[in-house]
Order: C-alpha cells, then sequence, then structure tokens
C-alpha cells in the first residue's frame, strides 16, 4: 500500500468514526459521501443515498416550516460559497422523527473551483433539553427571588420618605446605600427574567404605531440625570420627518435604553454622546455613538453573549449583570432587525439598531 493510498485508508477511518453526521455533495446537489454516524441519526442505509439528492436524506425544518429544495441550506452554500453554522435547523426523518440539529456547512473548493459542499451535524436534542430546564429553573428561582427583594425595596422607601420617624444623616446614608443595592439586585433579578421568557420561546410582542423621534427623546430625557452628573454633550439628530412603526414599543425603549445607559457608563466625563434617527423605505436606523473607551475587535465578537463583560478602563467600576446586550439582541431579533456595532479602543463605539418598520 502506496502512502497516498494509506492516508486515504485513514482519512475514512477517521470520518467513519465519528459519531456525528457527515455528508458531502456534489455540485448538482448528489451525495457522493456519507459516514455511519450520519447513517445512524437519520436512520438510512448507504446504498440507497449515494448518488441520490441532498434533499432525500431528510427534510430540513427552520424553526417555523418544511423548507422547498431550493432554499436547502446546502445549496444556499452550493450557490453562494459562503459557509453557514447554526442551530436554528432541525431534521425531520423518513419515519418522521424530529431532531434539532446544529449543522455546520462549507464549500469545498479546488483550484478556486467549487467541487461541492461538506455538511456536518450533530443531534442537540439532549443539549435542548438541559437548556430548557436550566431556563425553568432561572425563571422559578427568580421569580422566587424577586418577591421578598420587592418588599424590601417598599420598605426602604418608606423608610427613606420618613414614615419610621426623623433620620439621623448616618442613618440615611446607610439606608440609601441599602436601597440602591437592593435596586441593583432587581435589576439582575429582572434581567434573568427576560432571558428566561425569551428563551422559552414564549415572548410576546405587543406592537402599536409608535413615533421612532419620540421613543428615543423620552429615552434620552429619562436619562438626563446621569447626564448632567457625567457632564456630557448629547447630540441628537432627529429625523426630519416622523418616523411611524409598528413595534413593541416597551420593548424597543429597552433596547434604547440599554445603549444609552452603556453608552454614558463607558464615556468619561464630559465626552460626547450623539444619537440619530434615520429613515429608509421600509426601514428605519437608530444609532448611538459615543466617545468613550471603545471596543477591541476580540471584545466585540463576545458583546452578546450571556454573562460576557468587555474589559476596559471602566468596567470594573461599572456594574451589571452582563445580560443587557443579550437582551437587547434578543427582542431586536424578535422584531426581524439587527444589530451593528463599530468601535475603535480608546474612540469609541457606535450601536446601530435597524428595524422594519412593521414590525
Amino acid at each position: 500500500m502506496n502512502k497516498s493510498s494509506r492516508t486515504a485508508l485513514e482519512y475514512k477511518i477517521i470520518l467513519e468514526s465519528l459519531i456525528d453526521g457527515l455528508y458531502t455533495i456534489d455540485t448538482n446537489g448528489f451525495v457522493t459521501y456519507i459516514n455511519d454516524g450520519a447513517l445512524k441519526l437519520l436512520g438510512l442505509r448507504r446504498e440507497d443515498i449515494i448518488g441520490k439528492s441532498c434533499t432525500s436524506l431528510c427534510e430540513v425544518n427552520d424553526g417555523k416550516n418544511i423548507l422547498a429544495a431550493e432554499f436547502h441550506p446546502v445549496y444556499e452554500v452550493l450557490q453562494t460559497r459562503v459557509s453557514i453554522s447554526s442551530d436554528a435547523y432541525s431534521f425531520v426523518t423518513h419515519d418522521k422523527r424530529n431532531i434539532p440539529v446544529f449543522v455546520s456547512i462549507s464549500p469545498m473548493i479546488i483550484n478556486d473551483r467549487p467541487v461541492g459542499v461538506v455538511c456536518a451535524f450533530r443531534d442537540i436534542a439532549r443539549e435542548r433539553e438541559i437548556d430548557e430546564l436550566k431556563t425553568n429553573f432561572i425563571s422559578l428561582a427568580s421569580h422566587q427571588l424577586r418577591t421578598p427583594a420587592t418588599g424590601v425595596k417598599f420598605y426602604l422607601s418608606m423608610m427613606r420618605d420618613g414614615y419610621a420617624g426623623e433620620l439621623a444623616v448616618k442613618q440615611k446614608e446607610f439606608l440609601n446605600q441599602a436601597y440602591y443595592s437592593n435596586e441593583r439586585q432587581l435589576g439582575v433579578l429582572n434581567d434573568l427574567l427576560d432571558v428566561a421568557h425569551l428563551e422559552s420561546g414564549k415572548y410576546e410582542l405587543q406592537t402599536t404605531e409608535i413615533d421612532v423621534n419620540e421613543l428615543v427623546e423620552k429615552s434620552i430625557s429619562d436619562h438626563q440625570t446621569f447626564i448632567e452628573t457625567n457632564n456630557h454633550l448629547v447630540i441628537f439628530n432627529r429625523n426630519p420627518q416622523p418616523i411611524k412603526a409598528q413595534l413593541d414599543c416597551a420593548k424597543i425603549r429597552m433596547v434604547v435604553d440599554n445603549f444609552v445607559s452603556n453608552a454614558i457608563k463607558y464615556t468619561p466625563p464630559g465626552g460626547t454622546i450623539t444619537l440619530e434617527v434615520r429613515d429608509s423605505l421600509d426601514t428605519f436606523y437608530i444609532s448611538i455613538t459615543d466617545t468613550g473607551v471603545g471596543i477591541s475587535t476580540e471584545g466585540i465578537s463576545k458583546l452578546f453573549q450571556k454573562f460576557s463583560r468587555v474589559d476596559n478602563p471602566l468596567s470594573t467600576k461599572v456594574g451589571g449583570s452582563g445580560l443587557g446586550l443579550y437582551i437587547a439582541k434578543k427582542l431586536v431579533e424578535l422584531h426581524n432587525g439587527t444589530i451593528e456595532v463599530h468601535s475603535e479602543l480608546g474612540k469609541g463605539t457606535t450601536f446601530t439598531i435597524i428595524l422594519p418598520k412593521g414590525g
């Protein structure tokens, strides 16, 4: 056996040893190879699949519908030459089993010429089950913890307002510290509840028609005390005409508030924060730009992950649960929108929320 044959055999043994499924197709969409892992997961026989269309392997569900053949993600990669990695799909087998999968699909290119596509996938049903148990636990725990924390807030508020009698200066100082600590705790619990609701798939939007200019203006107004405390210059570039959009006002307001709050926290005193609203046919843009500490390229890649905090000169002084941006991204995606980030260390950051007017 020569070296090249031995290498080919070794590669085949490696591929057949994988628990995960893997198959390849040619430029016509026909299956050229499938490993034992894929056959076992899909309940197929190799002799029935090789040389057949990849759509004969199973049906693909994108979370809402069974995809028609022309929208199969493998064909998308074949046409665009752009790789796809996603956990949004599930495979529906011939015996009607629905298998949630994480898929990674990449073009195979030789001498700048596409020769096919390779698709690797794994069953993530157990991971989904664990995530659901975790989400339910977080939701239950947060509910149970929020009730006594809300009671503490109520009684602290009454004491601050003098219902328990006049307080000494030191007593007021300690009471205020307790009150703000309790507020931070409630903020974390509310964030955890929002995450639990978002990940349960039962988060319902209550859409109404709003004026985007007014929404942003109210957010600035509500942060005015913190803006003045930090001596920030805030510039608001309104869209010349009102922008009417069908949105869940409370949820998008939460998103905008998050970015405005972060701009205040991560911009040194005396800095500038610029907000802009722009119209574009069926879409509108809300941009929040600061002259703050900025974010590194590595930091940007972690921004929207749960419990992720970006390291910077101010991060140790700024509290937070590490959930705000994760929640913001999920809420924008529920409205079929996206968020763009541009930043440079030491010079500032721009977050742009892009949303359809129809929700």
